[in-house]
């Protein structure tokens, strides 16, 4: 649009702005105050001329309280109005400083370590050495924040050694060799450092609640459950697992891969078989003796050793349909007992567990698990549960196995579920073209 004069009129001149709104977004961006400036909305800056800047500001505040999609949509805004390439990477790895010193902090003792996370976060705002009140602001607003009030006290006492670095310096573990590299690189290294940080002080938590609920139903009902996480398979997992053993009324389940998860599944299938007089085929594969004997002694613990084919199955040479070779379990004894219990019954409805054998015994290790049952019940329905789904291992395991069903002219569906480890349940009727899960 031109004046009467000739002279080109921007959007941000013909429509009213704030004037102030620049400053106050970067007093709250210095200060720390993600949820008020993640609160403002895109009509707040769209015809400001520094929208590009707020944009970018509060996409920080977004990606600091791990509102990923809010955070990628005001970056790519940035992106669209004219915001530089080198400032959006500086503030997003001011932003990965902050998440880390946050996670850090949690942990409560590694003080050195998060003071410089804080610091190191507030270089895209050019504080100078006289400036660095600012930087312990931001650290006591951050561990006010997040509760940690005293600790925020005690951290800035001794606070002086660290704020001494030159802001940019993360410490020893920063070499001169990292001033050339990329910055996308540097914030692919942080957001690994950030999610080991996290998922150690999550264990931690995770551990303490489990502990307690642990403690709430042995109160209650005298029991106590195996532990769920780390090694054995997640709570979200084992609570997946127990919905669709509710759900649906299985003939058999046969789990690769034995622990926690064997008593969980015992446990439900005698509690469906108390409602409805059913008494369904567990079978459980495992490879390793020391773990088979585990499995055992909280089966027996649980009075329901019994119940249960725990099944002691080293892994011996398999070769795949496709000519591709494995180290699977020995699983003849095993689907002899399934087919056994199954043969009385048309169309047995199975549920697979597929958590073992471990990645390391090769590329693809789980993959037989279909071509395993299918070769031992050529007529079923089968639900295929596959856990660790964020491995592309195990991705690769799935997209396989759909393929083979294909080829057999059997239709698969696909359901894929946003776990700690993500899970991917694939159903499938061998006397049928589509099987509803």
């Amino acid at each position: 649009m031109l004046e009467a004069s000739g002279r080109a009129v921007t959007l941000a001149e013909r429509e009213p702005y704030d004037a102030g709104l620049l400053d106050a977004c970067r007093r709250q961006w210095r200060g720390g105050e993600w949820t008020a400036l993640a609160g403002r909305s895109i009509e707040q800056i769209e015809h400001h001329p520094q929208r590009a800047r707020l944009a970018l500001m509060m996409a920080s505040a977004h990606q600091v309280l791990g509102q990923m999609s809010q955070a990628r949509a005001l970056i790519g805004l940035a992106r669209q109005w004219g915001c530089d390439e080198r400032l959006i990477r500086r503030v997003l790895v001011s932003g990965v400083h902050t998440v880390l010193g946050r996670a850090t902090a949690a942990g409560g003792r590694l003080r050195d370590q998060a003071m410089l996370h804080f610091r190191d976060a507030m270089a895209p705002s050019g504080i100078a050495a006289t400036g660095r009140a600012v930087v312990q602001q931001r650290v006591q607003v951050e561990l006010e924040g997040m509760g940690l009030g005293l600790q925020a006290q005690k951290w800035l006492v001794g606070a002086n050694a660290v704020q001494a670095l030159p802001l940019g310096v993360s410490g020893p573990a920063a070499q001169p060799a990292d001033k050339g590299r990329d910055p996308a690189a540097r914030i692919d290294q942080l957001g690994r450092t950030l999610e080991k940080t996290i998922q150690k002080e999550l264990g931690n938590a995770v551990r303490q609640i489990e502990a307690y609920a642990n403690l709430q139903g042995y109160l209650s009902s005298g029991e106590l459950l195996p532990a769920l996480h780390g090694w054995p398979v997640s709570a979200d997992f084992a609570l997946l697992l127990v919905e669709i053993l509710e759900r649906q009324a299985f003939d058999a389940v046969v789990e690769f891969g034995s622990g926690s998860s064997t008593l969980l599944v015992a446990r439900t299938l005698a509690r469906v078989a108390a409602r409805h007089g059913t008494s369904p085929c567990q079978i459980a594969f495992e490879h390793l003796a020391r773990y088979h004997a585990e499995t055992a002694r909280l089966l027996e613990g649980a009075g329901l050793r019994a119940t249960v084919h725990l099944e002691l199955a080293p892994l011996v040479p398999f070769r795949a349909a496709t000519g591709d070779d494995f180290q699977y379990y020995d699983v003849r004894a095993g689907l002899a007992h399934l087919q056994e219990g199954m043969a009385s019954i048309a169309n047995p409805r199975v549920l697979v567990i597929v958590d073992g054998p471990p990645e390391a015994t090769g590329p693809l290790a789980r993959y037989p698990a279909l071509e395993v049952l299918l070769a031992a019940l050529p007529r079923h329905r089968g639900w295929l549960l596959l856990d660790d789904y964020r491995r592309e291992g195990e991705q690769e395991t799935a997209r396989r196995w759909q393929s083979l069903l294909r080829e057999r002219h059997i239709e698969p569906v696909v359901t894929e579920y946003a776990l700690e480890k993500k899970a991917c349940l694939i159903a499938y009727d061998t006397g049928a073209t589509q099987v509803h899960s």
